[in-house]
C-alpha cells in the first residue's frame, strides 16, 4: 500500500471538515483551509497511483496536478480498471491548473476567494479518488 493513500484521505477527511466548520463560522480561513486539503487529497492520490502501478517510475516532485496527470496517461496499461480512473481523471482535468494553484494561493492570497460550487465540486472528485485507491489499500 502507497502511504499516499492513507495521507490523501486523511486530507480528504480535513478538507470536509474544514468546509462544514465554514459553513457554521462563515470564515474565509476554514474556506482557504479547505481548498488546500482538497488539492493535498488530489495530489497525494494521483502520486500514490504512480507509486503503486508506476513499476518503478517516479512521480515528480511538484504539486503540479497536470504532471501527474501526464505520468498516469503514460501508465495505464498498468492500472487495473483504468475506465473507472480515466472517468475520475475526465472530471479532474478541467479543473487541474486551478486546483494546483490552491496549493500556495491558499496559503498565502489573503483576498483567496472560491465559490461554494468550485469547492463543492472539487470535493466530489477528491471523495472518488479517496473510494478509488481506498480499495488497493484494504
Amino acid at each position: 500500500m502507497s502511504k499516499f493513500f492513507k495521507r490523501a484521505a486523511f486530507y480528504y477527511k480535513t478538507a470536509n471538515e474544514q468546509f462544514s466548520k465554514s459553513k457554521i463560522e462563515d470564515s474565509e480561513e476554514h474556506i482557504a483551509l479547505t481548498c488546500y486539503y482538497i488539492q493535498l487529497s488530489i495530489e497525494f492520490n494521483l502520486k500514490g497511483i504512480i507509486e503503486y502501478y508506476g513499476d518503478g517510475i517516479k512521480f515528480k516532485f511538484t504539486h503540479n496536478i497536470s504532471d501527474h496527470l501526464v505520468i498516469i496517461e503514460q501508465i495505464k496499461n498498468n492500472i487495473v480498471d483504468y475506465d473507472t480512473l480515466n472517468t475520475l481523471i475526465s472530471k479532474l482535468e478541467p479543473w487541474a491548473s486551478e486546483i494546483t494553484s490552491w496549493n500556495a494561493e491558499a496559503r498565502y492570497n489573503f483576498d483567496f476567494v472560491k465559490t461554494i460550487s468550485a469547492i463543492e465540486s472539487t470535493m466530489r472528485i477528491a471523495k472518488e479518488l479517496v473510494d478509488f485507491t481506498s480499495k488497493l489499500y484494504k
